[in-house]
């Protein structure tokens, strides 16, 4: 799954459905209890982390 560039694989435990962003060096994980609502969910954690890095001082930006 892609969004803005960014790129997520759901995993399923039987319960919920998890996943992170990929290929970034920050940790950002979320989950939910539907495929549709993962979407949502990782489309929602994009967009939190490009607000998180647009807040960072120019020099914490490398990575």
């Amino acid at each position: 799954m892609e969004y803005r560039g960014y790129y997520t694989t759901p995993d399923f435990d039987g319960q919920i459905y998890f996943g992170k962003l990929e290929d970034i060096s920050d940790l950002v994980t979320f989950e939910s209890e539907t495929l549709a609502d993962f979407e949502r969910e990782f489309k929602a954690a994009v967009e939190d982390y490009l607000t998180f890095r647009q807040n960072l001082p120019p020099q914490s930006k490398v990575g």
